[in-house]
């Protein structure tokens, strides 16, 4: 994905937009609705302001708390922890 902006917002919108046109041309794997939702809910609204290459450890630690206070329950499984890394790993 060519890189258009440092702002964690504008790459993650390009890539929201690719996951659903793959997700409408029936071309994504299941797990994209899931991972094209996570982006939309979790990461964008937390990340979105942050230049990509300014998003260190502390930062993500920030987020991890956010999201346990977002959800108001217990944290998920590592398997969606791991999963959301590993789509933050795609944008930044």
């Amino acid at each position: 994905m060519p890189v258009t902006s440092k702002k964690f917002k504008a790459v993650a919108e390009a890539l929201q937009k690719r996951l659903e046109a793959e997700i409408e041309a029936g071309t994504a794997k299941p797990a994209m609705r899931d991972s094209a939702a996570a982006i939309k809910i979790y990461l964008s609204p937390f990340f979105g302001a942050y230049n990509v290459d300014r998003i260190t450890p502390a930062v993500i630690t920030e987020f991890h708390e956010w999201r346990r206070n977002k959800l108001s329950r217990s944290c998920p499984s590592t398997t969606l922890w791991r999963s959301h890394a590993k789509w933050l790993g795609k944008i930044c």
